[in-house]
């Protein structure tokens, strides 16, 4: 019989992933029986099509907190910056202006974000929580100034070539998310970046004194992250045939608890690529689950509170 801290020991073992994957096929099949149509190939294949939006925004917010430390470096505009994205995009398509210029100024818009916090973040000091809060409300007021205050409608076949259709057989959202998670894949794991942000997250003096550059790595990670950030905004534009005013705002606090549940079930208890992918499929699961089991709109964000709870608890029980 195990000893109360044997127990413990046992369990974080499992904590990284076995624990999670196996709660998510109870959740699947429990759904599956109460839903069958939950697990058809139409639904999965809109569950992936409903996660590449968060998945780009959560990835962004990933490389800032590797950079910066969970518990320091959190950027608050990434949302701000998708709906900033999301009006440009769709009033330059609106203009008559050509789709890759559309596209230029939007991705363009995120870069500058990510620009203007990794300059005042890194460069000038200012405490990541407070600079991107800024950066959030300055990007609140700009895109009300933009569009007036109105949703921008745009010519529909224009604005619905990036989310809809395919290259070759996978669904453009699908391949683009795809390739992003590869290339940041590699970015993290496969090159000196990847190891430089890591072991500035985890002691930036140390790091400094080793002859890592930290300050142009951290500022790479911001610029990144709004890169990432607007392109979830031309997503989600193309998806919706109109950009909404603050239509990015919700996925914010999506990309905070995805990425927080990936940190809380690393064994390391630092971020991951794999760790961020895995909170937003899990979130997006339940969201999907509860609306074929016929739960209202208004109660998902409770059941999502619930699950971060859970995930708090769980990591508090197994770092014992």
């Amino acid at each position: 019989m195990l000893k109360s801290g044997e127990y413990h020991r046992s369990t974080a073992r499992l904590a990284p992933g076995v624990v999670a994957l196996i709660a998510v096929a109870v959740v699947c099949i429990v759904l599956s029986v109460v839903a069958p149509t939950f697990l058809t190939l139409g639904n999965m294949e809109n569950l992936a099509l409903q996660c590449t939006i968060p998945i780009s925004i959560a990835t962004g917010m990933t490389l800032v907190l590797i950079g910066e430390g969970t518990k320091l470096g959190m950027d608050l505009s990434v949302g701000a910056a998708a709906s900033m994205s999301a009006v440009l995009f769709a009033g330059f398509v609106a203009a008559g202006h050509p789709l890759w210029i559309a596209l230029i100024v939007a991705l363009g818009s995120g870069l500058l974000v990510g620009l203007v916090n990794g300059v005042m973040v890194v460069y000038y000091g200012v405490v990541p929580f407070i600079a991107t809060l800024g950066t959030m409300y300055v990007l609140n007021g700009l895109e009300l100034v933009y569009s007036k205050g109105h949703p921008i409608f745009a010519d529909g076949e224009v604005m619905n070539v990036v989310f809809h259709g395919f290259l070759g057989f996978v669904p453009r959202p699908i391949a683009i998310i795809g390739i992003v998670i590869i290339g940041v894949y590699i970015l993290l794991y496969h090159t000196r970046f990847g190891v430089h942000l890591y072991a500035t997250g985890l002691h930036m003096q140390a790091a400094r004194s080793s002859g890592v550059h930290t300050m142009s790595n951290r500022l790479i990670a911001y610029v990144i992250a709004g890169v990432l950030s607007a392109l979830g905004g031309i997503l989600l534009a193309s998806r919706l045939s109109c950009a909404p005013v603050h239509a990015g705002d919700p996925f914010l606090m999506n990309a905070i608890a995805a990425c927080f549940i990936g940190t809380s079930l690393n064994k390391d208890r630092e971020p991951t690529l794999g760790g961020t992918i895995f909170g937003v499929l899990l979130l997006e699961l339940l969201a999907n689950g509860l609306t074929h089991i016929g739960v209202g709109y208004l109660y998902i964000s409770m059941f999502k509170g619930i699950v971060v709870l859970g995930v708090v608890a769980f990591s508090a029980v197994t770092k014992r």
